[in-house]
């Protein structure tokens, strides 16, 4: 499974442009002391996070691409094996 790594910023904008569009009816699991231990969402829901997480991604990747546009010049094939490295902040 891919781990996805993002800013903040990166998804306070995500979840402000597609919070409305989201229609999530989560069930929480919880403990012999309320306290919550996980979360239920149908398949449709979890991959409708999945794509949208897939998209946040590739705003970060553009978003690493613009901060290093006038800086200097990276080949494609090592721009994209840094981004898929964690190594593009």
């Amino acid at each position: 499974m891919k781990t996805v790594k993002l800013g903040w910023h990166n998804i306070i904008y995500f979840l402000n442009l597609h919070m409305q569009t989201l229609n999530l009816h989560p069930q929480y699991v919880k403990g012999e002391h309320n306290e919550p231990l996980g979360v239920f969402l149908t398949v449709t829901e979890f991959q409708s996070i999945l794509d949208d997480l897939e998209e946040l991604e590739d705003i970060k990747a553009a978003d690493a691409f613009e901060s290093r546009k006038h800086k200097e010049f990276v080949p494609f094939r090592q721009a994209l094996d840094e981004i898929k490295n964690g190594l593009v902040k």
